[in-house]
């Protein structure tokens, strides 16, 4: 697969079914918003204790929707295993969410990196015969949870860009 400095152009694709706890967090892209992740990641860190079913290897999954130009909402989560026994708490905003069965493109951005993925990977899934699938109104990022909670992730690293894609 090609590779560029930043990020890997070739996606895989996979299919499998994500679980998911997790926080919401409001974003103003013409603002701070890694300080604003930041803050919703340590949100999700006090509510792991008492969240059962967590995946191993303790995998973090955030998705960006978009809102506007400037305007997303950000899902923080961990991966888990099943929602059977979850506890919601509206409250504190922490939420459960099954994507269902989904076919993704799977790229790999270099941490630090993150942004430098989007722009192509639309026309690169294309280019295999995939296009978005519209069930979702934006993308996804898979690292080690380890790296969104405690971070900062490992500089000479990387991290899975993904989209949701159906076949064409």
């Amino acid at each position: 697969m090609a590779q560029t400095q930043a990020t890997q152009l070739s996606p895989e694709i996979i299919r499998t079914h994500f679980v998911l706890a997790g926080v919401q967090v409001i974003v103003d892209l013409r603002q701070n918003f890694g300080a604003i992740l930041k803050g919703g990641w340590a949100r999700l860190a006090q509510k792991l204790p008492s969240i059962d079913n967590i995946a191993q290897p303790r995998t973090a999954i955030s998705y960006m929707h978009y809102v506007d130009t400037s305007m997303r909402t950000w899902f923080l989560g961990v991966q888990l295993t099943t929602l059977d026994g979850f506890k919601f708490d509206h409250g504190f905003g922490l939420a459960g969410w099954d994507l269902g069965d989904t076919t993704w493109a799977v790229f790999k951005e270099k941490n630090g990196a993150e942004g430098s993925t989007a722009p192509g990977s639309y026309g690169e899934i294309a280019k295999i015969g995939y296009g978005y699938d519209s069930r979702f109104i934006g993308e996804f990022e898979r690292s080690p949870l380890a790296w969104a909670i405690d971070g900062p992730p490992p500089a000479d690293a990387y991290h899975d860009f993904m989209l949701p894609v159906k076949k064409l």
